[in-house]
């Protein structure tokens, strides 16, 4: 085997594709790692945490290359168990995740086509471990979150359009 992990979780626009041949940049894929794949054909990958130590500069695969090459470092430390998403815009938001210290409310925005990755509004609330969905109308729904052990039960929508984060309440 040439060490190749392909993992997809079923939806369309949010694989959870994990390649984690040698040429890693960022080690093996483990807990809180998250995929997304792009228009281009590669993958955008950030958030691991491997052996309970956290990375916090995304990586994009090319799986006809079989390389990884690095992103630019996210400006909030998210290195652990955060959300990423695909926009209909191509563009991926990251949001949440967690240090050793604090669990993040804030958010950005991975553009593939100028290889960027800038601090967006925060979310209402901080959270890790939640999912973020892709709706029809391209605004994304982001639920759950375990903060301590307690799970968060109040759900909110990034509307890209608007730039904003609002209840969904």
């Amino acid at each position: 085997s040439d060490g190749t992990k392909l993992l997809p979780n079923g939806t369309k626009n949010n694989l959870s594709l994990i390649a984690a041949p040698a040429n890693r940049r960022g080690g093996s894929a483990g807990s809180g790692t998250q995929v997304n794949l792009l228009a281009n054909g590669k993958v955008f990958i950030v958030g691991t945490e491997f052996a309970n130590i956290g990375r916090s500069t995304p990586e994009l695969y090319d799986a006809v290359a079989n390389t990884y090459t690095v992103t630019p470092v996210t400006k909030q430390i998210r290195n652990r168990t955060p959300s990423s998403t695909t926009l209909l815009n191509g563009k991926v938001l990251v949001t949440g995740g967690s240090t050793t210290s604090a669990i993040a409310s804030t958010a950005e925005l991975y553009d593939p086509v100028l290889n960027t990755l800038t601090a967006t509004v925060n979310m209402l609330r901080s959270r890790n471990r939640h999912a973020t969905t892709i709706m029809n109308n391209g605004k994304v729904l982001v639920t759950g979150s375990s903060i301590a052990g307690v799970g968060q039960t109040q759900a909110e929508i990034y509307d890209p359009i608007t730039n904003t984060f609002a209840s969904a309440a």
